[in-house]
């Protein structure tokens, strides 16, 4: 007899096939040591073995509340002239607001960004925290944002839980929550822990696409027959 393990396994089969989460938001590109390295910063710099954690750090903060456009274009501007702790710690409040204004909040992101910034200086000698207790710790960083750096810069099973991760399992029946921080701890329970780096990239390309908010996308979806369309009032 099969179980709901065995049904979200199948689905998540399918979805990879059809969502490659590598290359379509800023996020999932800064993934790749060379595009996290060079991401906005001179041909000249060298690539990094690994995914530049502060720079994601930044980016996750910059992508709160607005289009992934708006995050990169403002995340290139950025790091242009400032991609370290130290750069960002010392730039000038009006100037950063200038460079980021097109991520939106700039006037709020621009004061996170830089209190982060001495944060990880003052706390953590320069280095992005690998842990979600000492991330969680500066204020600014929620859950979402502490497990994109967990699973995208340093490799680890984690699960950020953004708008569409958090609406779609409940709309597919597989848990019933009411915030993202309880469909976080739900999928832990369910979801099998090799998706777990992969269920945000996947599912906010399935959500922007496929399974929207209002009115999704059900004709075309390749996993409707398997979904139970909780609170689907509209379909197309």
């Amino acid at each position: 007899m099969k179980t709901k393990k065995d049904n979200i396994a199948k689905i998540m089969k399918i979805l990879v096939k059809y969502f490659n989460p590598t290359e379509r938001t800023t996020l999932n590109k800064m993934r790749k040591p060379q595009n996290s390295e060079n991401f906005g910063a001179p041909k000249t710099k060298k690539f990094s073995r690994k995914p530049n954690a502060f720079k994601i750090l930044i980016a996750c903060l910059l992508s709160l509340r607005t289009q992934d456009k708006n995050t990169e274009k403002a995340s290139k501007r950025l790091f242009a002239v400032a991609d370290t702790p130290e750069a960002i710690a010392k730039f000038p409040v009006k100037k950063l607001e200038k460079l980021i204004y097109s991520s939106g909040h700039y006037k709020k992101k621009s004061r996170v960004l830089k209190h982060v910034s001495k944060e990880i200086l003052k706390r953590f000698k320069g280095k992005v925290p690998d842990t979600k207790e000492e991330l969680l710790s500066i204020k600014g960083i929620g859950p979402k944002t502490a497990n994109i750096v967990l699973a995208f810069a340093y490799g680890k099973d984690a699960l950020p839980i953004d708008t569409h991760c958090h609406r779609i399992p409940n709309r597919l029946g597989w848990v019933k929550t009411k915030t993202p921080e309880q469909t976080e701890k739900a999928l832990e329970k369910i979801l099998p822990r090799k998706y777990w780096r992969e269920f945000n990239a996947i599912f906010v390309l399935f959500g922007k696409t496929i399974c929207q908010p209002i009115s999704p996308w059900c004709s075309k979806c390749p996993i409707s027959k398997y979904c139970k369309k909780i609170n689907v009032q509209k379909s197309r």
